[in-house]
């Protein structure tokens, strides 16, 4: 766990702040769920500060592959090195419970890996939030609720930068710029109404399975686990619309007239 004691808010009350290295999900049985990890780039960031250092060139890049491989060792950490789990979303019939001294493993290896330095994280400390789930109609279990430790908008800003260091291409006529910048309009549009499609799309789905977990009658459940089903899918399709909207929008912001310039307008990292 992270913590830290925030300044006063305009309220004057001071708040405590928490967060935490990685975060994770097991099933009813206390195994590890497939693809359910979240690693803090804060603490990664942390790291980096440490080693290689500012001084160095790219000091602030590889979040993502680091995020990789600290699954991988998570994953083979907290199952005890045996056994590979089934799909995404559930855990494997062989697994065995994940272990408080696994987590404790895990949290020293991934600190040592990431050159945090000593004093940090309280690698003894965890956070355990239990919630009723339901079970789809074809017994698996529903994808587990993504736990945010990172910033969303780093990624877009290390697109922007991309794009900054474009290399320079051959002047083109106004007429061409003009289609430029509104093709980057349409495609920033087109990205924000995914994003907001994807935010109702997973507070539909975050209520609808609060009104499960309080629903008694057995016709009023089934009701709601077919709702719930429906709008798990339409959270998925929100996923899809906006991982293309992403796409679209890096082709526009990469061939827009601001990545022929020496410096993007957009921002840097």
């Amino acid at each position: 766990m992270l913590g830290y004691e925030a300044r006063p808010d305009y309220g004057g009350i001071l708040r405590d702040a928490a967060s935490a290295l990685f975060a994770f999900a097991v099933d009813q049985r206390g195994c590890l769920i497939d693809g359910s990890a979240s690693f803090s780039s804060c603490v990664w960031a942390v790291g980096r500060l440490h080693s290689p250092g500012p001084g160095k060139a790219g000091w602030l890049e590889g979040f993502e592959e680091a995020s990789r491989d600290c699954a991988r060792t998570l994953e083979k950490t907290l199952r005890g090195g045996s056994g590979q789990g089934k799909q995404e979303g559930d855990a494997g019939e062989n697994q065995r419970p994940v272990r408080a001294k696994d987590v404790r493993d895990f949290s020293r290896a991934m600190a040592r890996d990431l050159a945090v330095p000593d004093g940090v994280a309280d690698h003894g400390a965890m956070r355990v939030v239990s919630v009723p789930v339901f079970r789809r109609r074809d017994g698996t279990l529903g994808d587990p609720e993504p736990v945010i430790l990172s910033s969303l908008i780093a990624a877009d800003l290390q697109r922007v930068r991309d794009i900054r260091d474009t290399s320079a291409r051959a002047p083109v006529s106004a007429a061409d710029v003009a289609a430029e910048r509104e093709a980057v309009t349409v495609a920033s549009e087109r990205l924000e109404a995914a994003r907001d499609k994807l935010n109702g799309a997973t507070s539909r789905t975050r209520d609808l399975r609060r009104e499960l977990d309080r629903a008694r009658g057995g016709k009023q459940r089934n009701r709601l686990r077919g709702r719930l089903e429906k709008a798990e899918k339409d959270l998925q399709k929100a996923r899809s619309w906006l991982r293309g909207a992403r796409k679209s929008a890096d082709g526009a912001w990469s061939a827009g007239p601001e990545s022929r310039q020496n410096t993007c307008g957009r921002g840097s990292v």
